[in-house]
């Protein structure tokens, strides 16, 4: 018993003495974060490529502050930080926050991945060539034009970009009816400083057309033209032969040519036919299988004689055409006469 008592006296003596002995501080770890550490916060819905619709995008760290760390985002295929790369590292702030912005002037997705230590946390972003609803207007009424294929209606569209952009500043204008100035049915025009983009319709036919107004391929906007009557400025009557025998049921085809000095004639016009025996005289014959007038402006007729009692051949027989003018319906009016004249004989 007394030499383990002294044992233990000995013990205590050495490790009581000046200087300490080989205990060590413990080592703290530094904290290793974990994917259910990680919140990724990015805007809600797509994001305009417009090159200036910056959005940003958050990292967040649940648990203490986590100092000195960092995290490294990267944006692919399309897409930058507001650096202008594809790379961009921060450090987290008191709050275990990373924050970045992105943008692009390419649509198309992106995948933005957060790295931080060995976690990777992925996320997939659409860039879309978008405009809000409503960003266009038609800013003045169509005028009313003539339908001679000629005179034009302008149609003037405004484009408010200030919460968008339009796909390369560019309007398309498209018609159901008639074509633009340049012949076709569908028309692009460009955006001006003053964010105006013009076209110009024509029709050759009296009836409303509608016009519809697309900025990047969406958001499509309609106004309707009336175009009215193009009436004829003179009328040419071209007989098939300059004869015709004096005997029943003898039949020539009559051709009227409706003109005007600029454009064409409205498609569709109604001519009246009128034979007179002698000018001023009566009627000897009837006109059969009316034509409207088409595109060129012509109409055609069959005259057929159904008087052959006539006396003092040969004598001239008057062919004449007109149309009237109802474009006041109380009062139609016979408009621009015209004649020719064949020989009975």
């Amino acid at each position: 018993m007394r030499i383990i008592s002294f044992v233990i006296l000995l013990l205590l003596f050495i490790g009581c003495g000046d200087e300490p002995g080989d205990l060590t501080s413990p080592v703290l770890k530094e904290p290793v974060v974990t994917p259910d550490m990680v919140m990724f916060e990015v805007p809600a819905g797509n994001i305009r490529a417009d090159g200036t619709d910056f959005k940003q995008v958050k990292l967040t760290i649940s648990g203490t502050y986590l100092k000195d760390k960092a995290v490294t985002f990267t944006i692919s295929p399309v897409g930058v930080f507001d650096n202008g790369k594809d790379t961009f590292t921060t450090p987290l702030n008191a709050s275990n926050e990373a924050t970045t912005k992105i943008l692009s002037t390419k649509e198309g997705k992106a995948i933005v991945m957060a790295k931080i230590d060995e976690v990777e946390k992925p996320v997939t972003i659409t860039f879309e060539k978008m405009l809000p609803v409503n960003n266009l207007s038609f800013s003045n009424p169509p005028t009313i034009p003539l339908a001679d294929n000629y005179s034009t209606a302008e149609l003037i569209v405004t484009a408010d970009l200030t919460n968008g952009v339009a796909q390369d500043r560019k309007v398309k204008f498209v018609t159901d009816k008639g074509t633009f100035h340049d012949g076709s049915k569908e028309y692009t025009a460009n955006i001006s400083t003053n964010n105006i983009a013009k076209a110009y319709l024509k029709h050759n036919k009296a009836e409303l057309v509608r016009v519809t107004a697309i900025i990047a391929d969406t958001y499509p906007i309609d106004t309707h033209v009336q175009f009215v009557q193009a009436l004829p400025e003179q009328i040419f009557v071209f007989p098939e032969t300059n004869t015709i025998a004096p005997k029943l049921d003898s039949k020539i085809k009559i051709t009227a040519k409706l003109v005007r000095d600029k454009g064409t004639v409205s498609d569709g016009q109604v001519v009246i036919f009128e034979d007179e025996f002698g000018n001023g005289g009566p009627s000897v014959g009837s006109f059969l299988s009316n034509t409207l007038s088409d595109s060129s402006g012509e109409v055609s007729a069959t005259y057929q004689l159904t008087n052959a009692n006539l006396t003092g051949l040969p004598k001239l027989l008057y062919m004449k055409a007109y149309i009237t003018d109802k474009s006041d319906p109380a009062n139609p009016v016979k408009r621009k006469l015209g004649e020719n004249t064949i020989v009975i004989q």
